[in-house]
């Protein structure tokens, strides 16, 4: 079909993106409510539904290894080597094969700078290798929404700053990361505010 005015190709547009977001989740948005119950908690008054749990219930990590090559191009089944430098720019400079002890990263996985001036720091995950200054957390429950935890998480970094350990390079304290009190809502209200988010 041929689009003959902007006007008709903007629709076209919404339309498409409206049918990919509606493919994307599970849970839908079907509507807002006023919470009227709530229970006082030690992290404040909560949900009467919403739970208190450490990131050690609901997470375990594992830290990357530095490739034995690096390469500025690209090659076949080689990957990015996730820097924080190119998770901040989307520009990668550096590339890897994947090796047994290589840590493998998909879209959106929660990566933690565990090393350096800014341990602590968050980062939405791209596709490749983990570098070897950082973690990435794994999920040890089905009922989790890694969108709505990498936002409450990026909320928490200052408070894992704050505790950021070593005189020389400063890394993130495993005592403080573990035991960093979380909420737990129910999962389709995790999928719902992740996506306002």
């Amino acid at each position: 079909m041929s689009l003959k005015t902007l006007d008709e190709y903007f629709k076209q547009i919404k339309s498409l993106i409206t049918k990919q977001q509606e493919t994307k989740s599970q849970y839908r948005i079907t509507g807002f409510y006023k919470e009227t119950k709530f229970i006082i908690t030690p992290i404040g008054k909560l949900p009467i539904k919403w739970e208190i749990v450490r990131l050690k219930d609901l997470f375990t990590y594992i830290k990357g290894k530095k490739p034995k090559n690096l390469l500025k191009e690209k090659k076949d089944n080689y990957l990015p080597y996730l820097t924080t430098d190119y998770l901040r720019a989307g520009i990668p400079t550096n590339y890897a094969k994947p090796e047994m002890n290589s840590v493998i990263v998909e879209e959106n996985d929660i990566l933690l700078l565990w090393d350096g001036s800014n341990a602590g720091e968050f980062f939405q995950g791209k596709e490749g290798i983990l570098a070897s200054t950082m973690v990435k957390l794994i999920p040890k429950i089905k009922q989790i929404n890694i969108l709505f935890y990498f936002y409450y998480l990026k909320w928490m970094e200052k408070k894992l700053k704050f505790f950021t350990r070593g005189t020389g390079i400063p890394h993130v304290d495993k005592s403080v990361l573990l035991n960093l009190q979380l909420v737990k809502p129910l999962i389709e209200e995790q999928w719902g505010i992740a996506e306002v988010l």
